[in-house]
């Protein structure tokens, strides 16, 4: 885990790294067009810019025209890295608690269930009973496979459920909406 997160860490950090640095460079030119933006409005829609000043259409126009989707992705992604160990950590110690505690039965129970009289498995007449001790130990990848798959559908649906709502409009509705 140590060396993993050794790796995973530098990695996330110099995303960050880069992210807030586009961003940064990004925001720079949005200034730049919403000086462009307010002297056009102002001579094609002056109504729309009534009792409006300056730099209260630059938040506006900042946070309308500013794209947003790069630290979601970024977050998302932190999630995914350094929360599925802990997801399969806290998986294989529910497989333990069930097994532990009986609700699971044991390979060897469970094969000794599917026995028939004769020595063949129940649902695999004729396979010998070593094959289905191995199938039964081997379904256990069925439940980290789904459950990791739930984990990142989970984080995806909150991350985006979170960006859209948080969306701005257009920039018209987010100008009548600042007045």
């Amino acid at each position: 885990m140590t060396v993993y997160l050794s790796i995973v860490c530098p990695i996330l950090l110099a995303l960050a790294a880069a992210t807030y640095f586009w961003q940064k460079k990004l925001r720079a030119e949005i200034a730049e067009g919403s000086k462009v933006e307010f002297e056009r409005l102002q001579k094609t829609d002056a109504t729309l810019l009534a009792d409006m000043p300056e730099d209260r259409f630059h938040q506006v126009y900042m946070r309308a025209e500013t794209p947003r989707i790069t630290p979601y992705w970024l977050v998302a992604l932190a999630i995914f890295l350094l929360g599925t160990p802990l997801f399969l950590g806290l998986m294989g110690a529910g497989a333990w608690a069930l097994t532990e505690y009986g609700i699971v039965p044991e390979p060897t129970d469970l094969a000794e269930g599917l026995l028939l009289e004769d020595g063949e498995a129940r649902f695999f007449r004729n396979t010998p009973p070593e094959y289905a001790v191995h199938l039964v130990e081997h379904y256990s990848g069925f439940y980290y496979f789904f459950g990791l798959l739930g984990f990142w559908m989970l984080v995806v649906t909150l991350v985006m459920r979170h960006y859209h709502k948080n969306r701005p409009g257009r920039l018209r509705d987010e100008l009548l909406r600042a007045k």
